[in-house]
């Protein structure tokens, strides 16, 4: 397994440092070990070109503009959790296979698990996201390996939890397989019924998001996600909402000064520069240049 995870090489080489190290003196399996870690660093570095610490690392994050001239966030105050995904090489010795799995942020663990009763049910939040997810990760991969597979279950979450449910990784998670869905519908009879329920879908979370911006992260970034689908499927007054953001963006983009983009939330300017020649000026929530 260790062979598996650091190569025919530094495996080797591990080893031959290791019986000239200790060929004459006692030795035991944590000399082993520190002597896989030294071979294995001189392999694995950072992007400063130093030996990787694989025992401790600290993440942060900020955004590329003055905090104070950007959009008010009470809420999370421009922190939130980094998203890492972690790869599993348990079995690959086994069948040469990995799987990759999203690190969930700790203090959402403990703070839940803290105040939870005796031997009673907690219905999280994410769990919701992990059904739809879970669900659709089934069925797709029965549909590639070529077994029996229906999509049923994915339908009958989306249609429970979606609706009056107007957050952001709930509708990511959906979005995927919604774009699936209108590439199987769009050609054919049955688009308008399609276009019908994904209405069913969207239109509550409309019409509680409303489209003003609040300053809450989660409700203003669900907001900008779900306008080009609202549009799409003919949702309420999102027509005329994106027109009139649109128009606002070619405002605001006219303007010479970078503070000047402070106003205009970032997922507005990748939605309307992908489809249009604008000057992107940010194309992610951390105000980052293209």
């Amino acid at each position: 397994m260790v062979e598996t995870v650091l190569g025919k090489s530094i495996f080797q080489s591990a080893l031959q440092s290791y019986i000239r190290t200790y060929q004459f003196s006692n030795a035991d399996h944590e000399m082993l070990f520190e002597k896989f870690t030294e071979a294995a660093a001189d392999t694995v570095r950072d992007w400063c070109g130093r030996p990787m610490n694989i025992t401790h690392a600290i993440f942060s994050q900020q955004p590329y503009n003055d905090v104070t001239n950007l959009p008010p966030n009470n809420t999370f105050g421009y922190m939130w959790p980094i998203p890492f995904y972690w790869k599993n090489y348990r079995h690959y010795y086994k069948n040469n296979e990995t799987s990759l799995k999203w690190l969930i942020p700790a203090y959402e663990t403990c703070a839940k698990s803290a105040t939870a009763s005796y031997n009673r049910a907690i219905h999280w939040d994410m769990d919701k996201v992990h059904l739809i997810g879970d669900q659709l990760a089934i069925a797709t991969e029965r549909d590639r390996k070529g077994m029996p597979f229906s999509y049923h279950k994915v339908l009958d979450l989306i249609t429970t939890i979606l609706p009056k449910y107007p957050h952001y990784a709930t509708f990511r998670i959906a979005q995927d397989f919604i774009d699936f869905l209108e590439r199987l519908f769009m050609d054919g009879p049955d688009y308008e019924l399609f276009k019908a329920g994904i209405r069913r879908w969207l239109e509550e979370n409309y019409n509680i998001l409303g489209y003003t911006t609040t300053g809450n992260w989660n409700n203003d970034m669900t907001r900008y996600l779900m306008l080009p689908y609202a549009v799409r499927y003919d949702v309420g007054t999102s027509a005329e909402e994106a027109t009139e953001a649109y128009g606002h963006a070619l405002i605001i983009c006219t303007c010479p000064s970078l503070s000047s983009f402070s106003n205009m939330w970032p997922i507005t300017w990748r939605w309307f520069g992908e489809r249009s020649n604008l000057p992107v000026c940010f194309s992610t929530s951390k105000r980052l240049r293209r």
